[in-house]
């Protein structure tokens, strides 16, 4: 029995039209008062459901578990820090929403620490580039992490 797996098309920023408020697109609101309630589960609901991604099928884009993805949004655990940026780049979300979620998480987004591995290099570059390239995909980000370790 062959199983098919629907993968989304997720627009590229570019294809998208340009949103009207930034805070809007990013914070879901411009309400200064409800800027400060935002959490990292609300923030990527609101995110999934804009491009129209269920919890089970962000978990076949990351492969992380959909029980793992639900406690992420229920805010029941906090996601680890490879795995926001896997959910950044498989959502393809502009550099401004990544850095919300990484901020609501208190991460620093990878090279922007004093010290900067190949990997984070890479991975920086991947999170700069998905929401306007399809080359800047999870898999060929894998794949070069994959390829750097096996020259080491």
């Amino acid at each position: 029995m062959n199983t098919v797996i629907h993968t989304p098309q997720i627009l590229l920023f570019s294809e998208l039209e340009e949103p009207q408020n930034f805070e809007i697109y990013i914070y879901g609101t411009s309400d200064c008062n409800k800027l400060h309630h935002d959490s990292f589960g609300l923030a990527l609901d609101r995110y999934l459901r804009e491009i129209n991604i269920s919890q089970k099928m962000l978990s076949r884009l990351t492969g992380i578990a959909p029980s793992t993805i639900s406690r992420y949004l229920s805010g029941k655990r906090k996601i680890r820090y490879d795995y926001l940026c896997a959910v950044c780049i498989a959502l393809k979300l502009h550099p401004s929403r990544q850095r919300h979620l990484f901020t609501l998480m208190r991460y620093a987004m990878p090279c922007e620490t004093s010290i900067c591995r190949q990997s984070e290099y890479i991975i920086r570059a991947y999170l700069d580039g998905c929401a306007f390239n399809v080359r800047y995909n999870l898999t060929a980000c894998n794949e070069r992490l994959r390829s750097i370790r096996l020259q080491v």
